[in-house]
């Protein structure tokens, strides 16, 4: 299936949705079940062409693992909305089988790309890393890593209190660190 497909696909699954969320009944329930439902469904299509204009193959995995996260919560709602009995499953089976088609095309589509569905573990590096950018205010200073986040908390008496590498999880002294002092 062609990416053009598979927009068209995924627009005519919103414009399904939208159909039977008009075509729901009038009760506070569904009307939270149909408000979740129309989010999710036409999350799918808009998404979905966002990952097309993906800028690398991670960038791409990482938007169609959106895209299919909206989709099986799509199908999840359609599920929901049979088993409370607020509409008869023969007249979901269709929109509930193209879910089911679309979650299982982008989740080959993600193996495909590298994705796996598997988390990347991030890689451990030392507590001295160069730094990105900084950020800081009269309290706190917060210090961007590569990988980790170094956060420096103040008390009132002037002396820094807490340092936490967040990309290792270590404790950080002075002398460890080349933390710099951003009190202006």
């Amino acid at each position: 299936m062609t990416p053009d497909e598979l927009k068209a696909r995924t627009k005519a699954f919103a414009l399904r949705t939208i159909k039977l969320v008009d075509a729901m009944p009038r009760g506070r329930a569904s009307q939270v079940i149909a408000r979740q439902l129309l989010r999710s469904a036409t999350s799918v299509g808009a998404n979905y062409r966002t990952a097309c204009r993906a800028q690398s193959k991670a960038d791409f995995t990482a938007k169609v693992s959106i895209v299919l996260e909206e989709a099986e919560e799509s199908l999840y709602w359609l599920e929901l909305i049979v088993e409370s009995g607020l509409m008869k499953a023969a007249r979901l089976r269709g929109l509930m089988q193209e879910a089911s088609e679309i979650v299982a095309i982008l989740s080959a589509s993600r193996k495909t790309a590298g994705g796996q569905g598997k988390e990347t573990p991030v890689p451990s590096l030392s507590c001295c890393a160069v730094f990105q950018s900084s950020i800081s205010n009269r309290r706190s200073s917060i210090l961007h890593r590569e990988v980790g986040v170094v956060r420096r908390s103040k008390t009132y008496e002037g002396c820094w209190q807490k340092r936490i590498c967040r990309g290792c999880g270590a404790g950080l002294a002075p002398p460890e660190c080349s933390v710099v002092d951003l009190r202006g």
